[in-house]
């Protein structure tokens, strides 16, 4: 096959690259010689073969030398291509098709006999396996002039993509038609199985996985395989959890489906809902065919086998979810059916436990046998209030009867505080610590008896015998006779209140002095009660029937109708009324009531007798007047005092200085003593008139309210006290203040009088440390001064705010009690407000708000 002829033949002219390698091939190493010396009906069918663009292969001479063309090569693969050129068919395909097609072969060469095929199975090692292929072809003998048989010739195409697409089809059609029958997901395992196991070649085996109720995956069927290999590591959950496929060869060589060779390739593939967001259904494990690749359209195969299965199991589901809604549906009305009984005797049955034991009796009517009991929480202990059924045990029957503890009886407890129903298919006997005496007890339930969104109580259900599932029927036929029950109990608890409202309205519209209305969608009246009718000089009921414009004709703001038509027109009215012949005036709310669509249909109305409340009105409103003059009067009386007797006092206190200056030292003790008491005397009163004069200037010669920087103002003050900060070895701290809406001045003075005192009124055994500080408080900021030092009594913290009222003596603590007094009239002229809290010997705080500055930026 190295060696190279001698020089070019025509007979390999064009041929793409076939013509090119058969040119340089060296045919003298082979049985047919130099290319030269070929007989012509070689050379004929070479040129035919190289110039056409179908398959074709020409075996020559007894060895059946191959020559073939281009579209042939793609057959052969790189594991036949190029070696086969020039080499004996037999040593080409002696490992796959020749001993399949030997016998064609010699009868072919030796009688003549032309065969052709369509989807003929040729086994054939092209890239690195034996693969399953399929052929069209026809073998032609060749002969020579005389007659001998020389070789043959053959025309094929390849088909084996239409008989696989064949086969896979035929096997999709059959499961699908299978399925269609099945009713439940067992019987669609065994019959989708069953269908695949007849496309043994494709699905050598199967295992399919479906999901259960828990949501776990259970082997449902199998198909191919020995129990041996059941137990191999199959990636079903990942598959499952993350509904993704997946292709492995990690499992090791599998012996299962007709080759001898083994299964190398597994499929895993989810079976999910059609919308793909529901959980998985379950997991399909396939078999690849160990004479295959998974290909494209392998994978689709396997893919739609998924998707079959996925819409059957889905069906199904489906199909029982119906029957079980058809199931349960038919049950309720059942049992609605057997309790309608119960709402239509609503009027005749005031008693809540009547109405309970005839819902346990249609629960126990629809029901293998057991009993029911109603319970309700009373202090520490469930109340037995209603029984249907015998408990089939005195000692059971008597710890019913007693009553079980709240917190241990886990069975009601828990329906209870949770609002929702308590299954148990086998009643746990430690469930209410009660377990010596339930062992004849199987399934139990237990359901929360609803009135107006609270619990009332619980009802229990409970099945003798051994554990019992509750099937979703049972379940819907419980929760709806309790719920019915409930909505039963509802009405009965609002007829009561009904019937309770209706009485106390009576009573109130007997006695109070009210009134209670109503007219219709024309303003005519359908109710008028109430005692004030009396004072309108009318009688109960007396108005029904009759308009409300034509009854108060007579009262010029009654004669309109203008409230009554603002209500009728859809608008909530509140306003007073005057009848001016009685003297009355009401406080009266018209309300409209409207229907479904909105339109009024009547107007509901109260009337409250308000004559002497607005005549005290009028008197507070009078005295206040009065009290603000006075007020005014004796503020004008404290400037002027003090403003003018300020003369004679300074006069007073001239003479006394010049009687000291000159008699001191000539008087004996007493006259000088008398001497210091005058001239001690005119101070503090010179003191008291500066402090009365500066307490009436706080409203008198106030200034207006603007935007302040109140830290500058702490900063100001703190710089004034420095002198008594340092003689009293302070630490005042101050934090961030903010802008407020007040006045510069007089807030200055707020914080000197504040600072002052509690630098004044320090502990004598600790150095005093004052804060201040503001938080934000709604449209308001809340200032705090506090101190550490001496404290006040709690009953003294509104008399500390009272003009000249001190707590401690002049020897103690100088000053004449007035600067709180100044403060707080700054502060509540300031639209703010102040208070103290403090502890003996621990401290004091003051508190006072101010008007935030954004409000009025």
């Amino acid at each position: 096959m190295t060696a190279l002829s001698t020089g070019p033949d025509h007979v390999f002219q064009g041929g793409g690259e076939m013509g090119a390698m058969m040119r340089t091939f060296d045919w003298t190493t082979t049985p047919l010689g130099p290319s030269q010396t070929w007989p012509p009906e070689l050379r004929t069918l070479i040129r035919l073969m190289l110039a056409a663009q179908q398959p074709m292969f020409i075996g020559w001479s007894r060895d059946l030398i191959s020559l073939y063309n281009d579209a042939y090569s793609q057959f052969l693969g790189p594991d036949k291509h190029p070696h086969a050129l020039g080499t004996p068919l037999a040593a080409v395909f002696a490992e796959d098709a020749y001993p399949q097609l030997k016998p064609v072969f010699e009868a072919l060469m030796t009688r003549g006999e032309a065969v052709a095929f369509e989807g003929a199975p040729v086994p054939l090692v092209r890239f690195g396996y034996l693969e399953e292929t399929f052929f069209d072809f026809g073998y032609t003998p060749v002969s020579s002039e005389g007659g001998e048989i020389k070789g043959m010739f053959v025309a094929c195409t390849e088909s084996t993509e239409g008989v696989l697409a064949s086969r896979r089809t035929l096997t999709l059609a059959q499961l699908a038609s299978t399925l269609i029958g099945a009713q439940d997901a067992d019987q669609i395992a065994q019959v989708a199985l069953a269908t695949l196991a007849q496309n043994s070649h494709d699905v050598p085996f199967a295992l399919l996985y479906l999901s259960g109720e828990t949501g776990t995956l259970t082997l449902k069927a199998t198909m191919g395989l020995t129990d041996t290999l059941l137990d191999q590591p199959w990636p079903v959950q990942d598959v499952f959890q993350t509904q993704t496929a997946q292709w492995t060869q990690d499992l090791g060589p599998i012996s299962a489906g007709p080759w001898p060779e083994a299964v190398t390739e597994v499929a895993a593939l989810p079976l999910v809902p059609a919308d793909g967001h529901a959980p998985a259904l379950g997991v399909l494990v396939v078999g690849v065919n160990a004479r295959k690749r998974l290909d494209g359209p392998y994978r689709d195969f396997l893919a739609l086998l998924a998707q079959q299965l996925s819409s059957a199991l889905e069906r199904s589901d489906q199909a029982r979810q119906l029957e079980e809604h058809r199931a349960e549906l038919e049950a309720r009305t059942k049992a609605l059916e057997s309790f309608a009984t119960l709402t239509r005797d609503l009027g005749l049955h005031e008693d809540p436990s009547v109405l309970v034991q005839r819902a346990q009796q249609v629960m126990l009517s629809l029901l293998p046998e057991g009993y029911t009991l109603y319970f309700e929480p009373e202090g520490d202990r469930w109340v037995l209030r209603a029984q249907t059924g015998d408990v089939r045990s005195e000692a059971l029957q008597a710890v019913a009867d007693a009553g079980l503890p709240y917190h241990e009886a886990r069975n009601l407890l828990l329906p209870y505080t949770t609002l929702a129903p308590y299954y148990q298919d086998r009643y746990a006997r430690d469930t209410d610590n009660i377990s010596e005496l339930v062992a004849h007890i199987g399934a139990s339930a237990t359901f929360p008896v609803m009135v107006d969104g609270r619990p009332r109580g619980v009802v229990a259900v409970v099945l003798f015998g051994e554990r019992r599932p509750w099937k979703r029927t049972e379940k819907a036929v419980m929760e709806s006779v309790t719920r019915s029950l409930s909505l039963t109990l509802e009405g009965i608890e609002a007829r009561r209140n009904f019937n309770r409202t209706q009485h106390y309205l009576k009573v109130v519209a007997d006695h109070a002095p009210i009134l209670l209305f109503a007219t219709d969608a024309q303003g005519v009246f359908t109710l008028s009660e109430g005692s004030l009718l009396t004072k309108l000089d009318l009688q109960s009921a007396q108005a029904v029937g009759h308009s409300a414009t034509a009854l108060f004709a007579h009262e010029a703001e009654l004669r309109e109708g203008r409230r009554l038509n603002r209500a009728l027109a859809g608008e909530d009215t509140h306003d007073l009324i005057h009848f001016g012949a009685q003297g009355v005036t009401l406080e009266t709310w018209f309300i409209p009531v409207k229907n479904a669509a909105g339109d009024v249909t009547e107007v509901v109305g109260v009337s409250l007798d308000v004559t002497e409340r607005l005549e005290g009105q009028r008197q507070v409103v009078q005295a206040n007047e009065e009290l603000r003059r006075s007020n005014a009067e004796l503020e004008q009386f404290a400037y002027v005092a003090s403003h003018d007797l300020q003369e004679p006092l300074r006069t007073v206190t001239s003479f006394s200085q010049l009687l000291v200056s000159k008699y001191r030292g000539q008087l004996d003790a007493k006259g000088d003593l008398y001497l210091r008491l005058i001239t001690e005397g005119a101070e503090r009163m010179a003191q008291l008139l500066q402090d009365l004069l500066a307490f009436s200037q706080v409203t008198r010669d106030a200034k207006a309210l603007g935007i302040v920087d109140s830290a500058v103002i702490v900063r100001q003050v703190v710089q004034d006290l420095d002198a008594l900060i340092k003689r009293t070895e302070a630490e005042v701290e101050v934090r961030g203040l903010p802008r407020v809406f007040s006045d510069a001045s007089q807030l200055r003075q707020v914080f000197q009088n504040l600072l002052g005192n509690a630098l004044k009124f320090n502990a004598p055994n600790r150095k005093p440390r004052v804060r201040v500080e503001a938080v934000r408080n709604g449209g308001l900021w809340r200032f705090a001064v506090s101190d550490n030092g001496v404290g006040i009594q709690s009953e003294f913290f509104e008399r500390i705010f009272t003009i000249f009222q001190r707590l401690h003596t002049r020897e103690k603590y100088e000053g004449n009690g007035i600067g709180l007094a100044i403060t707080r009239k700054i502060i509540e002229r300031q639209g703010g407000h102040i208070w103290v809290e403090s502890t003996p010997d621990a401290g004091t705080t003051f508190f006072f708000t101010l008007v935030a500055s954004e409000d009025h930026e």
